[in-house]
């Protein structure tokens, strides 16, 4: 009810949401202060409909409301720029003009009806709920403007223009309106529809994942290079207007994190929409409708409905992209870039992988990493005692999950000692008396679904293990009720891979029976390697486990066990094993001599007699070491082994420096440096430990406590070259080092970079300190006057690889601003003679340097600028002598034609069809050959012209036919859309073409979809627009068996199994049922098995949702 002291006239309802809200809260305003009032809504006076008017005895105020959504920009003049999240702007209408020309029309139709009247009323634009971060308004005295919750001060005023109550009520009557007493009259029942449509979503909503959201522990997330929290991704949504791809491993909390971002944005009045990626089909319209029909809401449209009517922001979170179809995610991203667009609508993304196509929906990349020790303890919800006591156990697990299991079973987990043992003992407690019952059907589950190589069975073969295993129902129904294994259908399938993995290790070891020839005859069954781990874990014979750590040549497995992820025995046995390999590392670099020999890389060799035989278990032991660093392990015994081998590598250079003169030999120090700590992994046991350090192989702990201890201690103590190698690999993500660490780092490493130093260092430790230098942090003021001096004074003396690093390093400082202006002058300069001189020799390869410099020179900024302050065609006249004048094969001639047919440059056509000729087969840069080729003809084909008869040439071979018709093909998908080309007939007989050798055209696919990397859809453009024909090739081509071969003969562009993964893993995106038994027949073999997997799990997923209606 309407309080009985305001009067209210409507002359029609309220339609939008923005006068709603301003209505209900200028009557709460009124109500408490007590004072009487007459309200006027949508009243129409001289020709303008005026919002809202209150008239009390000291104010006449009228009120426009405006939903605020999008940032506005405009003045008192003109039409306003509303600015979408897309990027886009759009005309709007001036609330200025709008509520100034109210306010005059109220004041003549007072006049009219009173007679002569003093003064104004006031006027006021209402922004709901608040005008929009990043808006820039100009107004003057004649009309104010704020948000909704500004309105009680503008109540407070006194305008110079007043009437009685007695007076307003009369104005009412007299222009029609009329007085309502109950609210809900006042309001468009589309409007409380609408709400009450978004009222029942948000409920549903809420109880749906707000209980997820709860579990949520703060982390810290990588966004580009810094670590941040949730407020900041918050922020990132909502007032940076920034869409977020959030991005990570397997059990790192991406999808909580979308989930909680999905409740904070909930919150704050956006509608936020959740679609799994697993169940897109195609179109977002139904994955919406499945969305909202969960969520107590008619359809999709009347929600989207709701949310237009309500002026209501929205946002689109998909979770789990890497587990949509990949021949719906192209479907996917195009369709979020539709939403974002249509509905302004905020899109979070979490996925395993990139996305595609991130051109169409730029994302900023949210890394999402393990759990770190402390987020693992809050997720189980340990007091300190426990996880003092636990933290061994802690250290093992990799994922929130794994945490979870470890508070849900609470004192008990004390016993626990591996993970498999985690999820054992987790297992029984839930199953309580049917546990081994239980466990056994897991096991037996688990064995048959890997014996198949199937990732669910039906009802009916699991009533036939029971029946087998003499288990009664009950057991199933407790396992089903503890959600171990799930229904879906009439097919059964664990809860999680874990569960998998850890009940296949349990059965795998059961069979074994402490058989260590049968235990070692499953493990070496490629289909088993991810498996290895929880396998080790679950063995209770020390002597077995013993055996086999001592044994295997599995590098992750050893690296498991040195986590603990294996137990604490194999842990034991671990130790015991790398202080033997650290014997005979301290033992080799000893003895280790070398010889200078002009044919071997290097111009070095090591003598054979003077190293050690490493068996394979112990190159696979040396592999495994930063694992054991990663836990502060092991890096004293290293800085002296380096140290031995630097006092080893000083005597030999000693030794040989007399025949090294004779030869004329002049770069011994840096050759026995390379040869002993960088390429010498077949010899010697230490490049093996450097060669998998300096390959990223502290990535995964980089974050550790016990790391970064390490760090402290290797950088204090680094003296030697070798040492300063070792300290330079451990620390190569400097971002990521505490501070006190980094500024360690710099006291070490600047003093190296003084030229008589420089001088005496081997030139892989000076890349690595260069590499060091150029990604240090800039925000330090002194540090970066002190780099920028010593990199100076080292400039002159350096070779163009360095030289080229340290300008950039330079650059980045700030430190060459000066000679980047000078050097933009001189390349102006160049720009205007090239341009009135296009015909000139040499011009056009002055115009590729000028262009390839905006990709690849120390100085790309100053290329950059002048290209960019270009007009458009003198823009184009460039790119096309730079077109002409690129060298065969270079890098950034592809990007070049796509940017020319982009323009619709037809003058482009001569200089891209050079380029459009089958590549040189014997080229070493095969890579860009493909891909030029492949770009030229796109470009032609986008460019609407005749393609020339050269470009595609048939009957020459297998391997150029192939080549020809994927490069004819590609022309014509862009010379019309996918389904007319089809019918063309050179894509009729490309087509026919490829079908002729299988094996050859899968070759050729690969090669192309490994020419165009990075995520550039057109990589797999025939496989998207051809995908049945493709799965036609790739299954014949599987089929027949034998090496598949490429276009280029000798030396693979590829690997051996390159493209046999290619052609499988086509067919686990687009194959279906009938590829199931082909595709077991390499989950044996180690090359193909990962891949095997892959597609057998996708075409199942695809199988279980399709039978799910």
């Amino acid at each position: 009810m309407i309080p009985s002291q305001i009067a209210v006239f409507i002359g029609s309802p309220i339609e939008h949401e923005s006068e709603r809200a301003v209505l209900l809260e200028l009557l709460r305003l009124l109500e408490e202060s007590g004072e009487t009032a007459t309200v006027m809504v949508n009243l129409n006076l001289k020709g303008r409909q005026l919002d809202l008017v209150v008239g009390t005895d000291r104010l006449t105020l009228v009120l426009e409301a405006k939903a605020s959504t999008v940032p506005l920009s405009g003045t008192t003049n003109g039409p306003w720029i509303a600015h979408t999240r897309s990027g886009r702007s759009r005309t709007t209408g001036n609330a200025y003009a709008q509520a100034l020309g109210e306010k005059n029309a109220l004041c003549s139709a007072l006049r009219d009806f009173l007679g002569e009247v003093e003064g104004y009323p006031d006027a006021h634009v209402v922004f709901v709920p608040e005008l929009a971060e990043g808006s820039q308004l100009s107004f003057d005295f004649k009309v104010s403007y704020g948000g909704i919750g500004g309105l009680a001060t503008q109540l407070t005023g006194r305008s110079e223009l007043r009437c009685s109550a007695d007076q307003w009520r009369a104005f009412a009557l007299r222009h029609g309106l009329e007085q309502v007493f109950d609210l809900t009259c006042a309001l468009d029942p589309r409007s409380l529809d609408a709400q009450r449509t978004l009222a029942r979503y948000v409920a549903a909503f809420t109880a749906t994942y707000a209980s997820a959201a709860a579990e949520y522990k703060a982390d810290r997330y990588d966004v580009d290079g810094e670590l941040v929290g949730l407020p900041f991704l918050e922020h990132l949504l909502q007032e940076a207007r920034t869409d977020l791809l959030i991005q990570g491993p397997s059990g790192c909390g991406k999808s909580l994190l979308s989930v909680v971002l999905a409740n904070r944005l909930c919150a704050k009045d956006v509608i936020p929409i959740i679609v799994e990626g697993k169940l897109f089909e195609g179109q977002l319209g139904l994955a919406l409708e499945r969305e909202a029909a969960l969520l107590e809401v008619p359809s999709a449209k009347s929600l989207l409905s709701a949310v237009r009517t309500l002026s209501r922001p929205i946002a689109i979170i998909v979770d789990g992209y890497n587990e949509c179809p990949s021949s719906l995610r192209f479907k996917l991203i195009r369709a979020l870039r539709a939403a974002s667009i249509m509905y302004d609508a905020a899109i979070v993304v979490s996925s395993q992988i990139e996305i595609d196509r991130p051109d169409l929906l730029p994302l900023r990349k949210v890394t999402a990493s393990v759990p770190s020790h402390d987020l693992k303890v809050e997720i189980a919800s340990l007091d300190a005692t426990s996880a003092e006591l636990l933290a061994p156990l802690l250290q093992t697990i990799t994922s929130g999950i794994e945490a979870s299991l470890i508070g849900q079973m609470g004192r008990e987990v004390n016993q626990v000692a591996s993970r498999s043992a985690l999820f054992d003992g987790f297992v029984r407690r839930r199953l309580g008396a049917n546990a081994s019952e239980g466990v056994t059907l897991l096991c037996c589950v688990a064995e048959l679904l890997f014996e198949r190589m199937t990732f669910s069975l039906s009802t009916r073969e699991v009533d036939r293990i029971l029946a087998r295993e003499r288990l009664g129902v009950e057991v199933l129904q407790e396992v089903l009720r503890a959600r171990l294994l799930i229904l879906r259908g009439e097919r059964l399938s664990f809860v999680h891979e874990m569960y998998l993995n850890a009940f296949t290790a349990e059965s795998i070891v059961r069979h074994a029976n402490s058989d260590f020839d049968a235990l070692t005859r499953a493990l070496a069954l490629p289909r088993f390697s991810e498996l290895r781990a929880f396998v080790a874990g679950a063995i209770e014979d020390r002597e077995l486990l013993a055996r086999l750590i001592s044994t295997t040549t599995d590098a992750q497995l050893l690296k498991a066990s040195m986590k603990g992820e294996c137990g604490n025995d194999a842990k034991w046995f671990m130790i015991q094993g790398l202080n033997a390999v650290i014997r005979k590392l301290r033992s080799e670099v000893e003895t280790v001599r070398f010889f200078i020999a002009p044919d071997q890389l290097w111009k070095i060799g090591v003598e054979p007699s003077s190293c050690i035989a490493w068996t394979e278990h112990e190159r696979a032991m040396l592999s495994a070491l930063p694992a054991a660093l990663a836990l502060d392990q092991y890096s004293r015994e290293l800085l002296d082994i380096f140290r031995l081998l630097d006092q080893t590598l000083d005597g030999e250079r000693a030794r040989l420096r007399g025949e090294a003169i004779e030869k004329g030999f002049k770069q011994l120090r840096t050759s026995l440096f390379a040869v002993a700590y960088v390429f010498g992994q077949g010899d010697l046991g230490i490049s093996l430990v450097m060669s998998v350090l300096h390959s990223g192989g502290l990535e995964r702990f980089s974050q550790l406590a016990e790391l970064q201890a390490n760090l402290r201690y290797i950088w204090l103590n680094a003296a030697t070259p070798g040492q300063i190698y070792f300290a330079l690999a451990l620390s190569r993500e400097t971002y990521k080092l505490e501070r006190d660490i980094l500024k360690m780092a710099v006291d070490q490493t600047l003093p190296l970079f003084e030229i008589e130093r420089w001088k005496y260092l081997p030139y892989h430790v000076q890349l690595d300190l260069m590499h060091f230098v150029h990604f240090l942090p800039r925000d330090d003021i002194a540090l970066r006057e002190k780099l920028s001096k010593a990199l100076e004074s080292l400039l002159p003396t350096l070779d163009p690889v360095l030289a080229g690093t340290a300008v950039e390093a330079l650059s980045g400082l700030g430190a060459m601003d000066d000679e980047i202006s000078e050097h933009e002058a001189h390349v102006r300069l160049q720009v205007a003679e090239v341009l009135s001189s296009p015909g000139a020799e040499g011009a056009a390869e002055i115009a590729w340097e000028i262009y390839s410099g905006q990709f690849d020179h120390p100085f790309d900024s100053a290329y950059i600028n002048v290209v960019d302050d270009l007009p458009n065609e003198q823009r184009l006249t460039l790119m096309r002598l730079a077109c002409m004048g690129a060298s065969e094969y270079s890098f950034f001639v592809g990007s070049l034609m796509d940017k020319l047919a982009g323009e619709g440059d037809a003058l482009a056509v001569p200089v891209i069809s050079r380029w459009a000729r089958l590549p040189d087969p014997t080229t070493p840069v095969r890579q860009n050959a493909v891909e030029i080729y492949i770009s030229a003809l796109m470009a032609l084909g986008k460019l609407q012209s005749d393609l020339p008869v050269e470009s595609c040439p048939m009957g020459l071979g297998s391997r150029e036919d192939a080549m020809s018709a994927c490069g004819m093909i590609y022309y014509w998908l862009q010379r019309r859309t996918c389904e007319a080309g089809e019918t063309e007939p050179p894509v009729v007989a490309a087509l026919e073409a490829l079908s002729v050798d299988p094996s050859r055209a899968i070759g050729v696919l690969c090669e192309i979809s490994q020419s165009i990397i990075g995520h550039d859809p057109r990589g797999t453009l025939l496989i998207t627009a051809f995908p049945a024909r493709m799965v036609m090739l790739a299954r014949a081509a599987l089929q027949q068996g034998g090496p598949i071969e490429g276009y280029f003969s000798g030396p693979h562009f590829f690997g051996r199994s390159d493209a046999e993964r290619f052609a499988i893993s086509m067919i686990g995106s687009y194959g279906g049922a009938e590829d199931l038994p082909l595709l077991r027949t390499f989950v044996d073999q180690v090359e193909l098995s990962g891949s095997a997997l892959k597609a057998l799990a996708a075409i199942e997923t695809r199988a279980s949702f399709a039978a799910q209606g």
